[in-house]
């Protein structure tokens, strides 16, 4: 516990600090939150006092410490508002014991959100932690919710789809139950951006239903460990519904679950079916990974750095899929379900792109899925195509796979020599899913040369004459 007389000190810095910033912005248009010499000593309060459609820069500067609120927050009809603190590990707002028991005081589906935005345009969030896990009971059914305890929940209400916005997420800490940042009926216009930061919950980290999103350099987190609660279900980043479009610079988007009992679905990034073809997901630079790090009584079904199941377009540059599965133990591995890179197996619109791409196994080389199946690559007859340019899966087998709806644009090339032989067998550098490729040869000698047989590892050439000719062959797989 801190000195009453340093918590006097520190609370004094702060209003000396706030009067500093005052001077700077003009204190007609600043409301600050600490204990001692400030505006307000709550979040709310500060809101309450900006005035509503404001035309000017208003800012809310919220001290060092745990600012606790037993009920949730709301951001109403606000505009060219900035709330900013010291920093995601300094200024905390947290949702208390009692929140969680007011949210849920009706039904399990009728939850509220610990911080709503609606009917507000131009809002940014900077270096604060919103906390809406710490003080979660045990006892909440996470899985059962049907909405709710979302740490941030951007609402564009009923009817026609809300032109608001933009919103900005700076150096963010987000911490949700059931869902960390979500939003729901948003004009394709409108732009929700994150820098820089962390969205993380239990269940899913951000749920994208429509807007423009753009992420930089952030951590989308869903982890079974941040309460303790049970969850079947550990997801990235959802897309969903009518969002229109997400981009993704530079991040991580992550699913983790450590649960023993029943486990469905693990995916870094899971585009729902009900996505449409004017959709589409761009990431850049960015890995996905999903992480099974226990093994469950039931389940898993899916374990996949990506699983496409809509209409709408998933391009991926320069990024890697990640996936992992717990390593053997005495024996016990995981008994079902599919451990992979991607799952194409929705609908037949749409086109999942993978240029530059790389899928990292690190599932023990399928010792540890024993009772499961294990593929970089996974498809079902009449789901999208996927298209790969510069990048290399090692497998599509598995109880999903089916190569003929796989197309690609995987090219090989080399020069090979015969040995005094009418027989040359070329290996390929990067092996492919399957032997439906094509060969372009070109020989540097008087005679015929053909390809006699093709694997999905190597293909053998035949001369029409016992040779030492050099071949330049060329592979392309679609």
């Amino acid at each position: 516990m801190r000195n009453p007389i340093d918590v006097r000190i520190l609370s004094i810095a702060l209003a000396l600090q706030f009067m500093i910033a005052g001077a700077a912005f003009g204190a007609q248009n600043l409301k600050t939150v600490c204990d001692v010499g400030c505006t307000h000593t709550s979040l709310q309060a500060a809101i309450d006092a900006v005035p509503d459609n404001a035309t000017v820069p208003w800012t809310i500067f919220v001290g060092a410490g745990v600012w606790t609120s037993d009920t949730a927050i709301d951001i109403d009809a606000k505009d060219n508002l900035t709330i900013t603190g010291y920093g995601d590990e300094a200024s905390i707002i947290q949702a208390t014991s009692t929140y969680f028991t007011n949210a849920t005081a009706s039904t399990p589906t009728t939850a509220e959100e610990f911080v709503t935005i609606s009917d507000s345009h131009n809002i940014v969030i900077r270096e604060i932690q919103i906390d809406a896990t710490t003080n979660a009971p045990s006892t909440l059914p996470v899985d059962s919710l049907g909405g709710g305890l979302a740490g941030v929940f951007i609402d564009g209400g009923t009817g026609s789809a809300a032109a608001m916005g933009p919103f900005r997420f700076e150096d963010c800490t987000i911490k949700g139950f059931q869902w960390g940042l979500t939003d729901d009926n948003l004009a394709d216009s409108t732009k929700i951006e994150v820098y820089g930061s962390r969205i993380w919950a239990d269940y899913t980290s951000t749920w994208a239903r429509s807007g423009n999103w753009l992420v930089w350099s952030s951590d989308l987190r869903a982890d079974s460990r941040l309460t303790d609660t049970a969850t079947d279900t550990a997801i990235g980043l959802y897309l969903s519904e009518e969002y229109h479009r997400f981009t993704l610079w530079g991040s991580h988007v992550h699913a983790e679950s450590h649960e023993t009992g029943t486990v469905g679905t693990v995916a870094g990034l899971w585009e729902s079916a009900n996505t449409t073809t004017d959709d589409e997901l761009v990431a850049i630079g960015t890995t996905f990974h999903a992480k099974m790090a226990a093994i469950p009584t039931t389940g898993p079904g899916v374990v996949v750095a990506v699983r496409a199941d809509g209409d709408s377009d998933l391009l991926f540059v320069g990024s890697d899929l990640l996936y992992e599965a717990p390593a053997e133990d005495g024996g016990s591995t995981l008994s079902s379900g599919s451990v992979g890179g991607i799952l194409s197996g929705g609908s037949p619109d749409g086109v999942v792109s993978l240029t530059g791409v790389a899928f990292v196994n690190r599932a023990v080389d399928g010792t540890a899925v024993a009772g499961a199946t294990q593929a970089d690559v996974y498809t079902t007859p009449g789901s999208k195509d996927i298209r790969f340019a510069g990048s290399s899966p090692a497998s599509t087998s598995g109880n999903r796979s089916n190569a003929k709806s796989t197309d690609t644009m995987e090219m090989q090339s080399g020069t090979d020599t015969f040995q005094t032989s009418d027989t040359l067998t070329i290996t390929l550098p990067v092996a492919l899913p399957n032997n439906k490729y094509k060969v372009a040869l070109s020989v540097d000698a008087n005679e015929t040369v053909w390809v006699d047989s093709k694997t999905a590892t190597q293909f053998t050439v035949k001369s029409s004459v016992t040779s030492d000719a050099s071949v330049d062959w060329f592979v392309r797989y679609n």
